[in-house]
């Protein structure tokens, strides 16, 4: 059985209405949403943006694909978006009105405004 993408819009519509399903279902690899943004967590998926979205490119992705969607996340909120490739082992840091910040292996990521002292040595990331 295959399903079109208006039954699938429509059932979302019709069912979870109180999710503000917009016609753009994005789901992200990892995402952060502080408490501040969210302070109860839904039962079902979340409206809104995260403050933080984790897109790591998996070997059956197009680059174009991976990075359109982190753009759609960044127009509905996310104030950060991270690109990950493991086997160029690229990290780039994305943020709207921002030049995106490339990381290299030796390079210690922070993000100070959204995750107090969180770091990640880019060494302890690839095997």
């Amino acid at each position: 059985m295959r399903l079109s993408a208006d039954t699938v819009r429509e059932f979302l519509e019709r069912h979870y209405p109180e999710y503000g399903y917009d016609g753009d279902l994005l789901a992200p690899d990892v995402a952060f949403i502080s408490v501040d943004r969210m302070p109860t967590l839904p039962e079902v998926y979340a409206s809104g943006a995260p403050e933080i979205a984790v897109e790591i490119r998996s070997s059956s992705d197009r680059e174009m694909n991976v990075r359109a969607k982190l753009a759609r996340l960044l127009a509905k909120g996310t104030i950060v978006a991270i690109y990950v490739d493991p086997r160029s082992h690229q990290f780039e840091i994305l943020r709207t009105g921002r030049a995106f910040e490339i990381f290299e292996d030796g390079d210690t990521v922070t993000i100070p405004d959204v995750l107090p002292g969180f770091s990640l040595s880019l060494v302890d990331l690839w095997p």
